[in-house]
């Protein structure tokens, strides 16, 4: 059995075994992988088309009432990220409830205030907890610029 390439000149040798590999390795891809992708991706596009057929046949397709709410959700999620950089008087400066205005609206205020005062309470305590951290990690001219802020 001859050896591959053994009646070529000794040069020549690995250029050739090179140019046999890459054009192997390049005739496998032309003619097998290549075409097996596009295959693939060709019977995908039609099973998405065909399914997204069935959905507008059998009604599963997005309203317009679905498009609208998912806006609407996203419109609100949108404005909850904005609104949690808002200072805290803009959140108790909100106008009285309209219970506030009735017979009974002094016992609502009541509870109101308490419920502000527990949590203006909460806040101080965490703005506490904040300050202790940041003196453990901080020194200096921020720790004193924070203590003068707050």
């Amino acid at each position: 059995m001859p050896l591959p390439f053994e009646c070529e000149p000794f040069y020549m040798r690995p250029l050739l075994m090179i140019n046999s590999i890459t054009g192997g390795f390049f005739t496998l891809l032309i003619y097998l992988v290549i075409p097996v992708a596009v295959a693939i991706a060709i019977i995908f596009a039609i099973g998405l088309l065909f399914f997204a057929v069935l959905a507008v046949v059998f009604g599963r397709g997005p309203s317009s009432d679905e498009i609208k709410a998912k806006r609407e959700k996203e419109k609100r999620e949108r404005d909850q990220k904005e609104n949690q950089g808002r200072p805290d008087a803009d959140l108790f400066t909100a106008p009285l409830p309209a219970a506030a205005t009735s017979s009974s609206g002094t016992y609502d205020q009541e509870k109101r205030l308490e419920i502000e005062l527990e949590l203006l309470g909460e806040m101080i305590v965490a703005r506490r907890d904040r300050l202790a951290g940041l003196r453990m990690t901080h020194s200096g001219e921020v720790l004193e610029k924070l203590e003068q802020d707050s």
